[in-house]
């Protein structure tokens, strides 16, 4: 190895051992140690491996892939905030709920590398830890402090080396203040701009929690409508993709307020004069097609028996809360397109592990359990992807 050589990668060492996260905090630099195949990094010389084994950046894909997950309370250890709910007590306790995410997402980046993750209920430490080990050369989306809630929250990460810009949020209007913000962040390839929304909308049973996610929806659906139709936005081709825990089955508001219909036809269906003062426009929600039993029987022997993507433990019921939803050109075959076949929820022998579920084999909360560890979390991961046209490879 030459001068040149050496001097990068140490240069690229001391970058990677200032981003490595602390146990204790989530924060700031360097500490832990070593757990489960998961490397914290603590020596030069394990750093400096990790970095000649890793490239140096993401290369341009011919699909876009995509992964949707609620992690289920993943907080960072604080031992200030030990006492509150939610929070690790210990630190074996946040390292073991760590390995286990980090885990999952090994195991389906092996097969499909996600380009853009989005996650729901998860502080910006343990999002940071996830980042530095699983995808070092990924950025974290600029993230939002509620003002009741202010330590769980969306998490986004995304490979800003292939094409994604202008990372964003907004507030729905008149909404408790503990309504979550909705994320976004555009895809630019030429002429050509997808914009991800990234949701999670109120939990269904608080008091009233159905009218505010019909709120929360209906902002939604005009900031769509905007995008796709502005004047100013000169891109060729426009297109949608929503992502995100709806508290809602793909039923009912998504239908009434979001206008994500079943239907591919419907949603490709021309413009109704009515569209621009109501702000309507017809989207769809590729989520249906998860509703019920993922196999048929018998279910095969690398797989498991799942009918959604949220497992109600207290009421013994499947949901499928978490979802798909695009914008009508990406039903096309023309530009950038949905490769709907690829859509999938992740339950997989290989994926999902039988000690990251309850004993009845169905998905569970992360129960640290007196150091006999239960669960990951009671949501299932959803993947898909996005496939790039010749003319925009």
């Amino acid at each position: 190895m030459g001068e040149v050589e050496k001097d990068m990668l140490q240069a690229r060492f001391l970058i990677y051992r200032k981003r490595i996260p602390d146990l204790g905090t989530g924060e700031g630099t360097n500490g832990g140690s070593a757990s489960k195949g998961y490397p914290l990094l603590a020596e030069g010389i394990e750093c400096e491996k990790a970095c000649c084994d890793e490239p140096a950046m993401t290369p341009i894909p011919n699909n876009l892939n995509f992964l949707w997950w609620n992690v289920q309370d993943f907080a960072h250890y604080d031992p200030d905030r030990v006492s509150r709910d939610r929070w690790p007590k210990t630190t074996e306790s946040y390292q073991e709920k760590l390995n286990r995410v980090c885990q999952v997402l090994s195991a389906v980046a092996a097969k499909q590398k996600p380009h853009l993750l989005g996650f729901a209920e998860i502080t910006k430490g343990a999002l940071e830890l996830i980042r530095d080990r699983l995808f070092p050369d990924y950025e974290i989306h600029k993230t939002v402090t509620l003002p009741l809630e202010p330590d769980f929250r969306l998490g986004v990460l995304y490979a800003p080396q292939i094409g994604f810009e202008n990372a964003d949020f907004f507030n729905p209007p008149q909404v408790p203040d503990t309504t979550r913000s909705i994320l976004s962040v555009d895809f630019i390839r030429d002429n050509s701009v997808t914009r991800f929304y990234f949701c999670h909308l109120t939990a269904n049973f608080d008091e009233g929690s159905s009218q505010w996610r019909a709120v929360s929806l209906r902002s939604l659906a005009g900031r769509i409508y905007d995008f796709l139709n502005e004047e100013s936005n000169k891109a060729d081709n426009r297109n949608i993709v929503i992502l995100g825990d709806m508290n809602e089955e793909p039923y009912g508001n998504l239908e009434e307020c979001l206008n994500a219909t079943k239907s591919r036809q419907r949603a490709k269906s021309r413009k109704h004069y009515r569209d621009k003062a109501i702000k309507r426009t017809r989207l769809y929600n590729c989520s249906w097609r998860m509703l019920g039993e993922n196999h048929p029987h018998p279910t095969p022997e690398t797989e498991r028996d799942f009918a959604g993507t949220y497992y109600w433990r207290e009421k013994k019921s499947w949901h499928t809360f978490d979802q798909v939803i695009v914008s009508s050109l990406l039903l096309s075959r023309t530009t950038i397109y949905l490769d709907e076949q690829s859509l999938r929820i992740i339950a997989g022998r290989t994926e999902i592990t039988d000690e990251m579920l309850e004993s009845d084999g169905l998905p569970c909360k992360f129960d640290w359990n007196d150091g006999k560890p239960v669960g990951v979390s009671d949501h299932l991961p959803i993947i898909g992807r996005l496939i790039l046209s010749e003319e925009q490879k």
